[in-house]
């Protein structure tokens, strides 16, 4: 029961944190090592900026979250309600894929920035290209496929919910088309230490474009519009993502 998931939470924490333990206990050939703290300021401040995407990102999704639910009320009912619950657990899973290889990766495209090694960036921004290409198409496909078994392991004892959340779920992942570019532009720019480009991207995408086209889209093509709010802002903001990265090419030298 809720004991067994605060136990799972606890479990996971301190397997996270006991595996870089091990690695800076036992003999390694590294020169990384545990040492005093002290406190700077400026790097901290840098840091809490630099981030601000990141922030950003969870304060909108949950002020979005709210919206998105008072405007299925108004045009899907409780039912919808339901149905955009069951898409953003299916959806946590896939989107955070994108978010663990932008996590993964940034600190490699901040060593390789920082050590001016731009034919290493160069390399690392087209692998990254094919990958969440690669990855993007496989999930979208895999989403538009397999639809009905995803949804059914939620909402299976009510076919007129599974009915309406497979519907909503085949709009919804064609986001996944754009969203991983989207995340991966936006954590490289911090990555670059550049949070205010970082932080334009993240905003324009999980609020801005979001809160537009919530309102907009209903009006346009009725329930249908709000299962396509999240495409139409990953789409937009892809293009923004591309712009962003084209005009600091020069500066960066990836």
């Amino acid at each position: 029961g809720l004991a067994g998931a605060a136990s799972a939470t606890v479990i996971s924490e301190i397997t996270g944190g006991s595996i870089p333990l091990c690695f800076f206990f036992l003999p390694n050939s590294t020169t990384l090592r545990l040492g005093k703290t002290h406190m700077d300021t400026q790097a901290i401040l840098k840091a809490s900026t630099n981030g601000a995407s990141e922030f950003l990102s969870n304060a909108a999704t949950s002020l979005v979250g709210m919206l998105y639910n008072l405007q299925l009320l108004r045009y899907a009912g409780t039912n919808g309600v339901a149905a955009y619950g069951v898409i953003m657990y299916v959806n946590f899973i896939f989107a955070s894929i994108f978010f663990g290889y932008t996590m993964g990766v940034s600190p490699i495209v901040g060593y390789h920035y920082g050590a001016q090694h731009t034919d290493e960036l160069k390399g690392l921004l087209r692998k990254s290209t094919i990958m969440i290409l690669i990855t993007s198409l496989v999930l979208t496909i895999f989403s538009e496929v397999g639809a009905t078994f995803l949804v059914r392991i939620f909402v299976g004892y009510d076919a007129a919910l599974t009915a309406l959340t497979v519907h909503g779920f085949h709009l919804y992942s064609l986001s996944y088309l754009t969203m991983g570019y989207n995340t991966f532009g936006s954590g490289f720019f911090t990555a670059l230490n550049n949070g205010r480009i970082s932080a334009f991207l993240s905003i324009m995408r999980t609020l801005i474009l979001q809160l537009i086209a919530i309102y907009a889209l209903p009006l346009l093509l009725g329930a249908d519009g709000l299962w396509l709010v999240t495409t139409l802002a990953n789409t937009i903001c892809f293009f923004l993502t591309i712009w962003t990265l084209s005009i600091n090419r020069e500066e960066y030298q990836y």
